[in-house]
């Protein structure tokens, strides 16, 4: 970081990627943008995991992870979500295979932002980038204007607190 100024702008890109989700994930929970999922405490992530997450926060984490990972790669739908989040499955004598991520976790996240005005569909009257197509094909997710603003802001905050301006 040598050679910055407190007037140069930082993004999501500058930071590293745990502790932007964990301050951005303290965020959503703080202003309640994002409210969890029914019965958070009992569901998986994934088939491919034995147990909950121990967090208790956990939504709030893979929701602010989810909203990076369309900051940084957009044009993603809930298929390629399911993809980036699984891991690695090992079941019994089996061979590994790569194991999805939960989708019903992943879609209410994304509907969560939406509400929130974080995330928006690709087809949305706000993105001038659109051009209307006839077909009737389920677009992907992008971050919304006012939504990569905010996350600018924390990521800002974060390269702040790690990196102590002189």
């Amino acid at each position: 970081m040598i050679g910055r100024h407190g007037s140069d702008m930082v993004t999501v890109k500058d930071v590293p990627a745990e502790a932007f989700i964990n301050a951005y994930a303290e965020h959503l929970k703080k202003t309640q943008k994002v409210t969890p999922i029914k019965d958070a405490n009992i569901l998986k992530t994934g088939y491919s995991q034995e147990l909950t997450p121990e967090n208790e926060d956990w939504f709030f984490v893979r929701s602010a992870a989810i909203a990076r990972t369309l900051y940084l790669r957009p044009e993603k739908g809930v298929g390629s979500l399911r993809h980036i989040f699984g891991k690695r499955h090992k079941p019994g004598h089996k061979k590994r295979f790569h194991a999805q991520a939960s989708g019903k976790v992943i879609r209410f996240a994304l509907q969560e932002l939406a509400k929130a005005n974080v995330v928006m569909s690709y087809n949305d009257k706000r993105n001038k980038d659109f051009k209307f197509q006839d077909d009737e094909t389920k677009y992907p997710r992008i971050v919304t204007p006012e939504g990569r603003q905010d996350m600018n802001t924390i990521a800002k905050n974060v390269y702040n607190t790690l990196y102590k301006q002189q």
